[in-house]
């Protein structure tokens, strides 16, 4: 008769079983990637189909319409003054200003139902591949760490896998590039070259300056091993290293030049350069000066423009106030990519860097996350090129501590107990920072508008009105791929007079107005509206 075995026991047996299998590489990545896909499209189905709401997003939006559609961009529409928005360009062509790798996720959705299943695939696939560059920076033992960090990472599901701004997309490629490096051995593998060099075109196509910073750094880093390390020789590196990643990398430089062309005219000229030449007046980065102020044809987009200027001319107008600002900025940042778990990891991070791996690490992370710092805007997706190492410092930095306790059995208890509750913490702020920026009143106001004229026949155009005192980032024209095709176009209020050819082009269409900043925002009859004002007359 076998002995009785206490619920205590199987518990251990669960969690040895988990930590085997995840011990196993390939199943350690692939589960990750599965289990997070699914993990984002249950909360998909659980919270419903978000509603776009912030600038970005629209943007992102109309350039997944746009590939989805099968087209690389838009023709400029006779009437695109009257559709001028925030991060599109309306001329030589009209899309969207950002690189096509996050638009071309979000199409991927939308062909498959809709955009946001995109946004929960490319989710997956980034903690996958972020599961998976770990493995090659980790002791084996700790992998089913870095499988319940990333899988369970708060913020990647909240933040990207909910909404259409992206993030999940660098991260993938910064993964694909470093995961590529820590695995990268005497023998030079040549399929390492080739994922690290579709890494490289990944974040080029998805955060740029941020991933040429980041290559740069392994690209030196690799040269220096390749000087100080007999075993690799630079005749073999050549062949196996920068031949098969010239190919790749050449291959997509080559797609990059072309729809630079289709979409500005200029191989070398990208849609974020033409949009910032047409409406652009903060620099870009904190070192560059503004140069003369654009000619801004609608009130809500000059006073977005200008005050954004004034705000970021304020917060950076002393050596002070900048380095204030950047210290909360990364303090943001850190917060937004592993809480208060930092806190525990913070004090074994001196001990690992004494190992060559972590310092070659840390020499690769620092000008990355300062060139996330390098904008006058801090948003935690600028950083995603440098979570894969900010990730290996933070587990690490707990194994060491873990190490360094190793005869205190009452310290080690307490880091059992403190962990999960600096866990449970910042998953609880993570979602409350999420509930208090997600979808809006006014977001939800412009849905209810859009799904109202949906359900009614025929097709529509909606004159947006705004108030003297609109807040510019609450944006309600944004407009389809194909504006003329498209079942409701949105489009600005000008002077009577100079309406009069938008209502004339869309003619068929019933054209209604609504005043986006009443209490009750309902969509009214232009005619009636019309009437209504010559009968006061």
């Amino acid at each position: 008769m076998s002995p009785k075995i206490d619920g205590r026991t199987k518990r251990f047996r669960v969690l040895r079983k988990f930590r085997w299998l995840l011990s196993n590489e390939r199943v350690c990545w692939v589960s990750a990637w599965v289990v997070a896909t699914l993990l984002s499209l249950a909360m998909v189905a659980l919270k419903g189909v978000p509603a776009p709401a912030i600038h970005d997003e629209f943007a992102y939006l109309l350039g997944a319409d746009t590939f989805a559609s099968g087209r690389v961009t838009n023709p400029t529409h006779p009437m695109w003054q009257y559709f001028e928005s925030f991060h599109i360009i309306q001329q030589p062509t009209y899309t969207c200003k950002y690189p096509p790798l996050q638009p071309l996720t979000l199409a991927l959705g939308q062909i498959l139902g809709h955009p946001i299943i995109g946004a929960c695939l490319a989710t997956g696939l980034a903690i996958g591949s972020l599961v998976w560059m770990l493995t090659g920076w980790l002791p084996r033992k700790w992998y089913w760490a870095a499988w319940l960090f990333a899988v369970l990472h708060p913020s990647i599901h909240l933040f990207w896998g909910q909404s259409y701004w992206g993030g999940a997309v660098a991260l993938t490629g910064a993964s694909m590039l470093i995961g590529a490096l820590g695995k990268l051995t005497s023998k030079l593998e040549i399929h390492l070259s080739v994922i690290a060099s579709a890494g490289v075109l990944v974040l080029a196509n998805s955060r740029p300056f941020e991933g040429a910073v980041l290559t740069i750094s392994v690209g030196l880093v690799l040269v220096w091993n390749v000087l100080q390390n007999s075993d690799w020789g630079f005749g073999r590196f050549f062949k196996r290293v920068l031949v098969p990643s010239l190919a790749v990398v050449g291959t997509g430089v080559a797609l990059m030049l072309t729809y630079n062309s289709a979409v500005t005219g200029h191989a070398l000229k990208m849609p974020y350069r033409v949009h910032e030449d047409a409406y652009g007046w903060t620099p870009l980065f904190l070192w560059q000066t503004a140069g003369e102020k654009p000619v801004y044809r609608h009130p809500v987009m000059e006073h977005f423009y200008v005050d954004d200027k004034l705000t970021v001319d304020s917060k950076f107008s002393t050596a002070r106030k900048v380095v204030e600002n950047k210290l909360q900025a990364a303090a943001a940042t850190l917060s937004f990519y592993g809480g208060s778990m930092f806190l525990v990891a913070l004090f074994g991070i001196p001990f690992l860097l004494a190992k060559p791996k972590f310092q070659m690490g840390a020499l690769i992370l620092v000008p990355v996350f300062l060139a996330g710092l390098g904008t006058p805007w801090n948003w935690p997706h600028y950083f995603a090129p440098a979570f894969p190492l900010l990730a290996v410092l933070l587990i690490v930095g707990v194994q060491q501590v873990w190490k360094l306790l190793a005869n205190k059995a009452l310290l080690r208890k307490g880091v059992v107990v403190v962990l999960p509750i600096l866990f449970l913490i910042w998953v609880s702020g993570i979602v409350g920072l999420h509930s208090a920026i997600m979808l809006p009143t006014w977001a939800k106001q412009r849905a209810a508008v859009q799904t109202q004229l949906l359900t009614q026949p025929g097709k529509d155009l909606v004159i947006v009105r705004y108030k003297d005192t609109h807040n510019p980032n609450h944006e309600w024209v944004y407009n389809a791929a194909d504006i003329d095709s498209a079942e409701i176009v949105w489009a600005r209020e000008l002077p009577e007079g100079e309406s009069v050819a938008l209502r004339e082009f869309f003619a068929g269409r019933q054209i209604w107005v609504v005043d986006a900043d009443a209490d009750q925002v309902e969509p009214r009859p232009y005619d009636a509206e019309v009437v209504s004002k010559q009968t006061l007359n």
